[in-house]
């Protein structure tokens, strides 16, 4: 499931380059609190351990969506405008998108007689 949610979500956001890795941790690392993008790298962390697996995957969504603006080259700028990331337009932009694509990912799936288990009950 996971694979396919990551295409989804690299069809729906145009990635050009996917990142080199994602990698999902069973407890917090370094301070991350549930996913974290590393623009220089490249790589997205995500705190998968006693989540909701709907959670994850819209925090997949969300890293892959900074993922895109870096690809646009608009990540860096809007870091240094907005210095704090709470109500920044890049946060926004990453919440909005990410809860679009899981809601969507999980329609097509239903309708699709691909959703293998209701994401609602199973944690990671």
């Amino acid at each position: 499931m996971l694979t396919s949610f990551v295409r989804f979500c690299k069809e729906k956001l145009e990635i050009e380059k996917m990142p080199p890795r994602i990698e999902i941790f069973e407890s917090s690392k370094n301070g991350m609190t549930t996913g974290g993008y590393q623009p220089g790298t490249k790589e997205i962390t995500v705190l998968g351990g006693n989540r909701m697996f709907v959670d994850v995957l819209r925090t997949i969504a969300h890293e892959l969506t900074h993922h895109k603006q870096n690809e646009r080259g608009t990540l860096f700028e809007l870091m240094q405008e907005y210095p704090e990331d709470l109500y920044s337009p890049y946060e926004n932009e990453a919440y909005e998108k990410s809860g679009n694509i899981v809601k969507e990912w999980c329609r097509t799936a239903r309708k699709e007689k691909t959703f293998p288990v209701e994401l609602y009950s199973v944690y990671y």
